[in-house]
Formats: C-alpha cells, sequence, structure tokens
C-alpha cells in the first residue's frame, strides 16, 4: 500500500493572485485607460459631426425628392443655434414658385415632424453663394425645393461642440449635396 509522505501532504502555496498583483493589473488599466480616452472622445465628436452632416444632406434630397412625387413646393428650415430642423410643404404654392421664401417663420419651425441632431448644431444656413460678403450668417433662410426638383443653391454648416464643423453645399439645379470640412479660422 502506498503512504503519501509528509512533504506531498504539505499544501503547495496560494493558487490564486495576490492582493498586490490585482491592485498592480488595475492601476495599469486605469492608466492606459486614461491615455486613450481624449483620442476616443475626439474621433467619437467627429463621427456624430459627420453623421450630422449626412443628415441634413439626406434630408435634403428627401425634401427634393417629395416635392416632385407631390407636385407641392417643400421647406426644409432650422433654427440656428440648435441642431432641430424641419420639413414641411409650402401651402402658397405659386409664392414659393415665384421664389418668395418668407412663409417660413424662422422664429418657429413649422408644426410638421422635428428632427433633431442632438449635440451638433446648426450655425448657418443660407441660399446663393457662399462666397457673398453681403450674408448675413445670423439670419437662418429655409430652402424651398420646387415641384421640378430644383431649388437655389444653398448651404448649412453645421458645428459640434468642440467647434468642428461641416459645410453641406446644395447645388439647387441638380439635387447634388457634398459635404466638406470648415477650419474653424474661417468665418460662418
Amino acid at each position: 500500500m502506498y503512504r503519501p509522505t509528509t512533504r506531498e501532504l504539505e499544501p503547495r502555496g496560494p493558487a490564486g493572485f495576490t492582493l498586490v498583483e490585482l491592485m498592480l493589473v488595475l492601476s495599469l488599466v486605469v492608466v492606459l485607460a486614461a491615455l486613450a480616452a481624449p483620442s476616443l472622445s475626439g474621433t467619437l465628436a467627429r463621427v456624430r459631426l459627420e453623421a450630422a452632416a449626412e443628415a441634413v444632406r439626406t434630408a435634403w434630397a428627401d425634401a427634393r425628392l417629395e416635392a416632385m412625387r407631390t407636385g407641392q413646393p417643400v421647406v426644409f428650415q432650422c433654427r440656428l443655434g440648435t441642431g432641430e430642423y424641419t420639413l414641411s410643404k409650402l401651402t402658397d404654392a405659386t409664392a414659393a414658385l415665384a421664389g418668395a421664401t418668407d412663409t417660413a417663420d424662422q422664429e418657429q419651425l413649422a408644426n410638421d415632424e422635428h428632427e433633431d441632431l442632438g449635440a451638433i448644431t446648426f450655425t448657418q444656413l443660407s441660399v446663393g453663394d457662399p462666397l457673398d460678403p453681403l450674408l448675413d450668417p445670423s439670419v437662418a433662410a429655409c430652402v424651398v425645393f420646387r415641384p421640378d426638383g430644383a431649388a437655389d443653391d444653398a448651404w448649412a454648416i453645421v458645428e459640434a461642440a468642440n467647434g468642428q464643423r461641416r459645410q453641406i453645399t446644395l447645388r439647387g439645379l441638380t439635387g447634388a449635396a457634398r459635404i466638406e470640412e470648415v477650419a474653424v479660422s474661417e468665418g460662418t
């Protein structure tokens, strides 16, 4: 019969990690997370800004298609300083076709369904040439999409909380829109 010796019966030591080892690994994880957090937050802000600019570009395409489908002008409006915008049908189609855009009240958006870009805000929405020095960036225009598929050339600037900006430019005749980065030093 086999008899274990006293050495074989003695405990062999701890089977797990010591508290010191766990604290060391935890402190390394915290330091690495602190180093990675700023780069991740900047990336996240940039992704949100790109998504918001894409949402505006898509809203313009939807408004153009809706105007062509229904035969009624559709207006894109936004409230500066917020991320709120709406698409609404114009009731006075004759005025819209003649170029009037004053049917849209900038103090109160239309009662149609509102959309919100969240933390991203509109800093400008203008109709015409972005290089025109007479444009007042503090006054938001509205973009009217006519039943023939045309609209005036327009552009909007959206801004993230960290100051990054994107400009969405609409070619009114074709309905094509492009998104480009705007340097912070450039004017609105």
